[in-house]
């Protein structure tokens, strides 16, 4: 399956480790001013906490003249993200992350394709977060794979488009021609697409080196960068990931614990820390599950046990602005009418700012199960499961009520099931 390249740079964007020392936890003011270089065509910026929804931005920063200015008041340092409208409404934003910290920032940001190139400068911490950036740009050269991967693509698409058009005007042609320019075609494609593959399997490689230097960084240097990458750190390290994280969960909470705790005792970080740390202690394997009430979409009430009595269960977390979680829903329809036959159950529940959100999607999508929905988290559903700042996951229990899995994909769901069915 192709790695999207947007998702090494949203992970590169969460996890630093050098930086400035000390913290602040007083009220401050950040300016930011900036321009845009050949982005003539973008008009606007949403500002949003980092990870959060671009849908519901903190605030919307026009671009007059090619520049741009706004002010965030806060009491603690942490990250935010800025991202072009024009690449949002495209499903293809990379966001812009920086710290919110006292003074002024200077940007000046690039089009997509030359993202590398964008300045961020004028405060010490984000002085810091630039350098790494450069560093890794260095050391980590993952453009160069993104833009060979993108020229594949295209390559494939264009190959794809021709080889359909000759099929499809194959009766202005001799048969026996049109085998033989399909035949070519085929031959190309699959010239691209190893090609392809080859380019995915070293950047898998990179990336693994890439972890391995970034938890080396975390133990050097305790900072806030550091204690803001030990976060990012501890939420892979304790999901199932593709990746191989070099460092136990166990050990990030002693690194955690030692170094960067009694540093940052009110950070932002250190409460989101714990917060998760306390989460995690109770979801694993053969873990009882963790109540919660929530409503459907005609405001009844459920609790989550008398869902699960007596049935082998998969709760879906889900949210409609999540594109990844909406088509992993749309994959388990197929599952959920597999094993309709015996009993599988499946409970929906949407994270959302809107009923009406929930309400569109899940029928767009044609969920036929049960969907609950927990609006701005009210019922802290998110925080009991570990997913705070996660869109959402699936969590597969047994008929006693205890986690068999989470965070797993559709198809090893399957193989599972098998098991429990």
């Amino acid at each position: 399956m192709k790695l999207c390249y947007c998702f090494f740079y949203f992970i590169t964007a969460l996890l630093f480790s050098l930086g400035c020392k000390g913290e602040v936890s007083n009220h401050f003011l950040c300016k930011i001013e900036g321009k845009v270089v050949d982005r003539f065509y973008s008009k606007e910026l949403l500002l949003i906490k980092e990870g959060g929804d671009e849908r519901f931005p903190l605030q919307k920063v026009p671009i007059v003249n090619g520049c741009f200015s706004f002010k965030i008041e806060f009491e603690d340092i942490q990250s935010y993200e800025l991202v072009f409208k024009d690449e949002m409404d495209q499903n293809l934003a990379k966001p812009i992350v920086f710290f919110a910290e006292p003074g002024l920032i200077k940007m000046e940001l690039y089009p997509m394709r030359k993202h590398r190139f964008n300045i961020i400068s004028g405060t010490p911490i984000n002085a810091k977060f630039y350098e790494s950036n450069q560093l890794i740009n260095k050391k980590f050269p993952f453009w160069l794979l993104d833009d060979s991967l993108n020229a594949a693509e295209v390559k494939m698409k264009s190959l794809k488009k021709e080889r359909d058009l000759i099929i499809s005007e194959k009766t202005n042609c001799r048969g026996d021609s049109v085998e033989r320019v399909s035949s070519i075609l085929k031959d190309r494609l699959l010239e691209v697409q190893s090609y392809s593959d080859s380019l995915e399997e070293e950047y898998e490689e990179m990336y693994k080196n890439y972890l391995v230097w970034i938890v080396e960084s975390i133990k050097k240097d305790s900072t806030i960068l550091g204690l803001r990458d030990m976060y990012k750190l501890l939420r892979i390290a304790d999901r199932k990931s593709k990746f191989y994280l070099p460092i136990s969960t166990l050990e990030l909470k002693t690194l955690f614990l030692q170094k960067y705790k009694p540093k940052f005792p009110v950070s932002f970080y250190s409460t989101e820390i714990e917060s998760y740390l306390s989460a995690s202690q109770h979801i694993y394997a053969g873990a009882k599950f963790i109540e919660f009430e929530a409503e459907d979409f005609v405001q009844r009430r459920y609790l989550l046990s008398e869902l699960l009595a007596g049935k082998v269960t998969i709760v879906y977390f889900w949210a409609s602005w999540c594109l990844p979680c909406r088509r992993k829903g749309m994959e388990l329809i197929q599952l959920y009418n597999d094993f309709q036959a015996e009993e599988l159950n499946i409970v929906g529940v949407a994270r959302e700012k809107s009923l009406e959100d929930a309400i569109s999607a899940a029928k767009a999508d044609g969920y036929p199960w049960l969907n609950l929905v927990d609006i701005n988290d009210k019922n802290n559903i998110w925080d009991k499961y570990g997913m705070k700042n996660s869109s959402g996951d699936i969590f597969l229990f047994d008929k006693y009520g205890r986690i068999v899995t989470y965070s797993v994909s559709v198809d090893e769901l399957r193989a599972i099931l098998k098991q429990y069915l």
